[in-house]
């Protein structure tokens, strides 16, 4: 791959500088890249965000700027993959928009699991699934996976396991 052209906003009133959003309680953001494959010369963009943990009005405000935002950097309508840590389930209304436009890779796979993502390093309190992969103009998405295996002898790598998913366009 090959990346084109990127750029990083904030999740708040004023997204062309750095600035706290709404209710938050931290400072976030959303990057994006334009990327180009070397094998084909297809190009799509990737997108990928931390909405707040605490602020309601900041995850709900922040997902509809990146809605904005998408429909705005994508005039040629390349395909688009989405990820992050959305920090709410699936059954919230805040997705409303962006299911929508776009496909949540997990209810997409041909193989999939439904794993916890959030896993609190270990806390039996820890049972969400709040980080995805949405995506856009792509064929197929025939693999996704919640990746819970220890990695160099550590069963937790970060309080969320990592998500895969598998492509095809």
């Amino acid at each position: 791959m090959k990346k084109l052209k990127w750029g990083t906003f904030w999740l708040s009133e004023t997204p062309d500088k750095p600035s706290l959003g709404w209710d938050a309680a931290c400072k976030r953001t959303a990057t994006w890249a334009l990327m180009k494959s070397k094998k084909n010369g297809r190009k799509f963009f990737y997108v990928n965000t931390h909405l707040d943990h605490v602020g309601w009005e900041a995850r709900k405000n922040g997902l509809a700027l990146i809605v904005e935002r998408i429909k705005e950097m994508n005039p040629d309508n390349y395909p688009m993959v989405l990820t992050g840590d959305f920090n709410m389930t699936i059954d919230r209304p805040e997705f409303s928009d962006l299911k929508k436009i776009m496909k949540n890779a997990r209810e997409e796979a041909v193989k999939t699991d439904h794993h916890a993502t959030f896993n609190g390093w270990g806390s039996d309190t820890a049972t969400g699934i709040i980080d995805y992969i949405w995506y856009r103009g792509f064929d197929s998405c025939p693999y996704y996976e919640t990746i819970t295996k220890p990695y160099m002898e550590r069963t937790f790598i970060s309080d969320h396991y990592p998500v895969s998913a598998t492509l095809i366009f």
